[in-house]
């Protein structure tokens, strides 16, 4: 193996902001710190490996676009965007797929496959940006979408936007927490 090195020719530190300035054919080893040996082996690290030959149970798509997986059971989805970008359509088209009895929702975009949630696993959607009377108009369009007059009980959409932003994490974790005690495991989660 050939070593490389460099070092380091000087360092300017100018309002918290820093720039090193390498300089060619310097002992890597001269000018950095050497941590002790651990003994630490790479065969300690194997289980974390991934190779093209390790065993991997592939997770099951829910939401595709086009043929390629864009997220799988259990997982958590997120659109973002500017606003007026479309957020809140996009996410209701791909609810009204995980709430309908058979994935097929009326109005459906080309391209995009909601897999049926036969097991009726919860969908959770939490919106951070509409007011609530625009949510509530979102969710009755989802029901309309996926031919339903009323929400099921795994469809469960809230609006934390009054809450403050630190208030956040605690809220959509006892939510999701909540609903897995209830419903054993998660569909979907969208924000």
């Amino acid at each position: 193996m050939q070593a490389h090195t460099i070092g380091v020719n000087e360092i300017n530190s100018h309002e918290d902001k820093a720039s090193v300035v390498i300089q060619n054919n310097t002992d890597f080893n001269s000018c950095c710190f050497q941590p002790e040996d651990s003994g630490l082996k790479l065969e300690d690290f194997e289980q974390y490996r991934i190779t093209e030959s390790t065993n991997i149970k592939l997770p099951v798509t829910v939401i595709a676009l086009n043929g390629e997986s864009i997220s799988t059971e259990g997982s958590i989805t997120t659109f973002s965007g500017a606003s007026k970008s479309g957020k809140s359509a996009c996410t209701g088209f791909i609810i009204a797929g995980a709430i309908s009895k058979d994935g097929n929702i009326v109005d459906k975009l080309e391209g995009l496959d909601v897999a049926p949630n036969i097991e009726h696993k919860a969908v959770i959607h939490i919106d951070t940006e509409q007011a609530r009377h625009k949510h509530q108009y979102n969710i009755k369009s989802i029901l309309k979408r996926a031919g339903l007059t009323t929400c099921p009980d795994y469809f469960l959409s809230y609006n934390i936007r009054q809450l403050d932003i630190n208030e956040y994490a605690p809220i959509t974790t006892g939510i999701c927490e909540a609903a897995s005690a209830k419903f054993g495991s998660k569909y979907e989660i969208s924000f």
